[in-house]
């Protein structure tokens, strides 16, 4: 099925098929305890932005996926063991939100297209 909110929420085990070859399966236990996390942040100011996005480029735990300067909004990737590195930067700024982005079934199934794009491309 290519229904991943269906897949995830009532199959234990999963498999992806890619060109009529199995490339991979993983439980649904292990999808939902992947240890690379993924974090959104929206600051209040524009100077605390530029501020914090030069610390966590810095930062060799952290991640930087993307920086939205108008918005004044970051996506991080940290692992699950580095998060008190994470909180430990953006304690110091004031924020409109944080929160965490779920990885899911989609995310998962789509690295594997993402890698080929890579080969490709590059």
């Amino acid at each position: 099925s290519h229904i991943f909110k269906e897949v995830e929420a009532t199959c234990d085990i999963i498999s992806i098929i890619k060109d009529g070859r199995l490339i991979s399966t993983i439980s649904a236990e292990e999808l939902h305890n992947v240890t690379i996390k993924t974090y959104e942040a929206e600051l209040k100011y524009d100077e605390e932005f530029y501020k914090l996005q030069e610390e966590l480029k810095a930062n060799p735990t952290i991640v930087l996926k993307k920086s939205v300067p108008e918005k004044r909004q970051i996506i991080v990737q940290v692992d699950g063991l580095a998060i008190n590195d994470l909180i430990a930067c953006l304690a110091k700024y004031e924020m409109k939100f944080f929160s965490e982005i779920p990885f899911t079934l989609e995310d998962y199934f789509m690295g594997f297209y993402d890698r080929n794009l890579a080969k490709v491309g590059g």
